[in-house]
C-alpha cells in the first residue's frame, strides 16, 4: 500500500508540474488578432508584407486572411486586392486575399 501511495504522489507531482509548465501556453491561443482600424494604412500594409500571410480583424465582428502575394495561397487559387479600413484611410490597400476562381473566370485563365 505504501508503494501505491508513493507512486500516486509522484504522478500527482508530475501532473502538477506539467500543468504549471503548460499554463502559459493556454493564453497564446486567446490573443487578439491585430485590428486594421487601430493601425495606419502604412502599418497595416507593412504587417501583411512582413508576415506574408496573416489574419487581421477589420471590424468588431469581421476578419479575413491577407497575403502579400500568390505564394501564400493554396494551389489553383487567385489573388483579389484587399482594401480595408485603417485609422487614417477608409479604403487602404493592405495586400490581397486568396480565392477560388469560378469556372469560366477568364481573367485568371480558368475558362474551361
Amino acid at each position: 500500500m505504501a508503494g501505491l501511495v508513493r507512486m500516486s504522489g509522484r504522478v500527482l507531482k508530475a501532473a502538477a508540474l506539467a500543468l504549471v509548465l503548460l499554463l502559459p501556453l493556454a493564453s497564446i491561443g486567446a490573443q487578439a488578432r491585430p485590428n486594421t482600424r487601430a493601425m495606419t494604412c502604412d502599418q497595416a500594409a507593412r504587417l501583411v508584407a512582413r508576415a506574408g500571410g496573416i489574419v487581421l480583424d477589420t471590424s468588431a465582428t469581421t476578419f479575413d486572411r491577407y497575403v502579400s502575394d500568390l505564394r501564400f495561397c493554396m494551389p489553383q487559387q487567385a489573388l483579389r486586392p484587399a482594401f480595408e479600413p485603417t485609422r487614417d484611410n477608409p479604403q487602404c490597400f493592405i495586400g490581397y486575399t486568396c480565392y477560388d476562381p469560378a469556372k469560366g473566370d477568364w481573367r485568371w485563365g480558368w475558362g474551361w
